[in-house]
């Protein structure tokens, strides 16, 4: 062990604990040397690193630089051992393979001297390659901003990022971390809570997270809660039982509880509770084959429409049974037959690691003994799990799986389980194959869409809109991008039809903007409603294979501009629209208004593109073929 003599005490400690991280390790340190705020010590524990960890820290001559080096012993105990040295008011933590933005130490102390109720405060983090490049935002993080929203979210899942935090040290020194397997930060959030501690966090991206094959969140996305965790998710329930606080998110905490207690009791107690629980039951008409389509969708986009065309064209050969959200259900309305199974927000959004007893408890409780076919629309690690060995699964790729390291490897085990997969598109052979799927286990069946009463809206009818049709999400899909072209047109008329948990903050965005050509109409069931208006579809996403609405624009001789994703610059090739060589505001505003010079043009070749390629009966046949294949 090697320290050095330290003398004035400093308003804060940092504490970073590093293993064999060389890699990103010079990074980690420059940020924190650069901060804006000065007044800090920087404890590194080397913790039996065997690659030229050490000697990178050793080339640092800053005196505010405390190293300790040891015997690997693991993360946790190498942050309490830090923790234990530590002489500031405040303890700060860092990771050796991440970045603090310059500014975060002195915005994170400013808030926690002037909130003394506040025991920690975190900030925003914005994910990165391993290259440094951006990667989008943890949702869960960004999404729940204030305590008290940190407070009833964190019963049920993690919302607080642990990698920039700054705690009061009196906090963190009574606390200190357990040694348990995976998510050691999270264990130390409940206990906190559950003490009333408030946590709070500045809701700006001061610190940049680095995900990587090794990292701390890839790793603890495969590995369960210990019995542990399920105690400390009680004694949280207690805590909140004691407040008068209690919510459906505890409810859903204690049914984790309870399943955990159900798995140790004894098979005789286990029967009497099968008894009372397990008494719904699904009659199907055993003449016709049953089908059991999954959906864990909230709202409609391409896929969930591709489910809805199945049950609509196929309805009278064979029985379906749809598991998806009540919220998927209700846009569907009555007009389908099919029998509904709805899927509850506890089960949906149950964030507890381990948590398979929980959700498998639930899907016992439907008897699905009648299932000739399971048919998913998304992977899913419990329901392949249960289904496996019961019938025949399949799963519909209907978007790019951009998948690396640890999450890959996650997702192969449940490709295993798989008996086939269709691909709507082919440039989703190449990701299923990754997925450890041979040739014979891919079905390329491409996308349809019902035209028939598009192909009929009259072609001199007034067209007035630029209209992006999808689910609002703030990453693939790229509504931000619509509203930039918008704003370079305003000319024009443009309009949004979908739903999603991001068309609030897309409200905002269009009244901080003041881009007063743009409305947002939401979700419309009738596609002739949504394109009898329109003279051109404009569609933005980073990820597609081979969207709908494209398919949809054309049947409607709607002409489209559109990224280069999926196969849309192959269907475009053979008329009605255009890809953008690069995706920005100012290459679409210029194809769009080159487009629309030469429309009547665009519109003709767009029906005769969907006539010729993409009709709905071709994909039907597709399918009905590969059921009955599916199915002896």
């Amino acid at each position: 062990m090697k320290s050095k003599i330290r003398s004035k005490t400093p308003l804060v400690s940092v504490v970073m604990s590093v293993y064999n991280g060389e890699k990103y390790l010079r990074e980690a340190i420059d940020s924190i040397l650069n901060q804006t705020f000065t007044d800090f010590e920087f404890i590194i524990i080397n913790d039996g690193s065997t690659d030229n960890t050490l000697k990178i820290i050793k080339s640092y001559k800053d005196p505010r630089i405390v190293l300790i080096s040891r015997e690997n012993k693991g993360q946790a105990l190498a942050r309490n051992a830090g923790i234990a040295l530590a002489r500031g008011k405040y303890i700060a933590m860092m990771d050796a393979d991440d970045i603090s933005l310059p500014e975060r130490f002195e915005k994170q102390v400013d808030y926690l001297e002037g909130h003394h109720d506040i025991g920690a405060v975190s900030s925003f983090v914005q994910n990165v390659d391993s290259s440094g490049k951006p990667i989008g935002a943890w949702e869960d993080d960004v999404n729940v901003k204030t305590p008290e929203q940190i407070r009833n979210t964190i019963a049920y899942k993690n919302c607080f990022s642990h990698a920039p935090t700054i705690f009061r040290a009196k906090n963190i020194k009574h606390y200190q971390y357990r040694n348990i397997k995976a998510a050691e930060d999270y264990e130390l959030w409940l206990r906190m809570i559950s003490d009333g501690i408030k946590l709070a966090k500045i809701p700006e991206f001061l610190y940049l997270y680095r995900q990587h094959d090794s990292s701390t969140m890839a790793v603890a996305q495969v590995i369960d809660f210990d019995w542990r965790m399920a105690k400390m998710k009680l004694n949280f329930l207690w805590y909140r039982l004691g407040q008068f606080k209690l919510s459906m998110f505890d409810f859903r905490v204690f049914g984790a509880v309870i399943a955990h207690i159900y798995y140790w009791l004894p098979r005789e107690a286990k029967k009497i509770i099968k008894r009372i629980l397990f008494i719904s039951s699904i009659n199907n008409d055993r003449d016709k084959k049953t089908i059991l389509l999954i959906s864990t969708a909230k709202s409609i986009g391409g896929g969930e429409i591709y489910v809805q065309q199945i049950i609509r064209h196929l309805h009278l050969k064979y029985n379906f049974i749809l598991l998806a959200p009540r919220q998927l259900h209700d846009k569907f309305g009555d007009g389908l037959t099919y029998r509904r199974i709805n899927l509850p927000d506890w089960v949906y959004s149950l964030g507890l690691r381990g948590s398979y007893m929980v959700q498998s408890l639930w899907l016992r409780s439907l008897r699905l003994k009648h299932v000739d076919l399971v048919h998913m629309q998304q992977l899913d690690d419990v329901l392949t799990r249960f289904f496996n060995g019961t019938a025949p699964i399949i799963f519909t790729a209907h978007s790019r799986l951009q998948l690396k390291g640890i999450q890959l490897n996650f997702t192969k085990k449940i490709a295993m389980r798989l008996n086939a997969t269709i691909a709507v598109a082919k440039v989703l052979n190449p990701d299923l194959k990754k997925l450890g799927l041979t040739s014979d286990r891919i079905i390329n069946i491409p996308n349809g869409v019902d035209g028939e009463g598009l192909t009929k809206l009259k072609a001199n009818r007034v067209c007035n809109e630029i209209i992006w049709v999808g689910r609002l999400e703030k990453n693939d899909k790229n509504p931000d991008l619509f509203l930039e072209i918008a704003k370079k047109m305003p000319q024009e008329s443009f309009c949004m039809y979908g739903d999603g948990g991001y068309r609030d903050e897309l409200l905002s965005i269009i009244k901080e903007r003041n881009i007063n050509n743009v409305y947002i109409k939401g979700f419309v069931d009738d596609t002739k409603e949504i394109y009898r208006k329109a003279k051109l579809l404009c569609l933005t996403s980073e990820s597609e294979a081979m969207p709908l609405v494209v398919l949809e624009a054309l049947a409607a001789g709607v002409p489209v501009v559109s990224t280069k994703v999926g196969d849309v610059e192959a269907v475009l090739s053979s008329g009605g629209g255009v890809c953008v060589s690069k995706s920005r505001a100012d290459s679409f505003a210029k194809e769009i208004s080159r487009i629309l010079e030469r429309r009547e043009k665009y519109a003709e070749s767009a029906r005769e593109n969907y006539l010729k390629n993409y009709q709905i009966q071709k994909m039907i046949a597709g399918l009905d073929k590969f059921y009955g294949k599916m199915v002896r």
